[in-house]
């Protein structure tokens, strides 16, 4: 495999461990915190997700039933919908943690296609800095909690403490006059959320 050919596969995997981490999204509305959790501050000061820079990486281009070549279209969907952002760091230097990674990839790969109310997804993965940045649309919230209830994002949420070192998520409601989605909001609308930082943990049998 080449080394285009392997960005590629990071890059179509590090969206869907976008898509299991917005479960976490719940523990961050008044849950129970998930285990092998701490919490560090954030902010403007420097910290894990921030101290790296990479200007050399653009997000990919839009891709789901509400876009049109690789982008959002112009036309609104009807009435609200739910957006969620990610942004993660990922233990690149361990080679247990990057093939369970894909090994989970590639289940939740196969489950994806079959969720309804995906409208449109879009990442942002610097292998330079481990970053990856998921922007994610949802026709409604109902959508996304059938996704998290899904057996195969339980099982992905077991092994993200292996996977990833440090991540960050938030979501907001939409309405047709904030149309279009942006990354630029994406990206804003993380920086006042606590990351949440998890210690190493080996992976759970499948």
């Amino acid at each position: 495999m080449n080394r285009t050919q392997s960005t590629s596969r990071w890059q179509r995997s590090f969206l869907f461990v976008g898509l299991f981490l917005v479960a976490s999204i719940l523990w961050n509305c008044g849950g129970p915190p998930l285990d092998n959790q701490q919490n560090s501050n954030n902010g403007t000061q420097s910290n894990p997700l921030t101290e790296c820079a990479d200007n050399t990486t653009s997000p990919s281009p839009f891709f789901g039933p509400w876009t049109a070549q690789g982008a959002l279209k112009t036309t609104a969907p009807e009435g609200e919908y739910f957006q969620v952002s990610t942004h993660m760091k990922v233990r690149m230097q361990s080679e247990k943690a990057v093939e369970e990674f894909q090994r989970i990839m590639d289940m939740i790969q196969k489950a994806l296609p079959q969720q309804k109310g995906l409208l449109a997804s879009s990442f942002y993965f610097s292998q330079s800095c481990g970053y990856a940045r998921t922007l994610t649309i949802w026709q409604d919230y109902e959508s996304m909690v059938r996704f998290v209830n899904s057996s195969a994002h339980a099982e992905a949420m077991a092994n993200a403490s292996v996977i990833a070192s440090h991540f960050r998520t938030t979501h907001w409601k939409g309405n047709p006059q904030q149309w279009p989605v942006t990354w630029d909001k994406a990206v804003k609308a993380l920086l006042p959320v606590e990351i949440n930082v998890y210690k190493a943990t080996t992976a759970s049998a499948p």
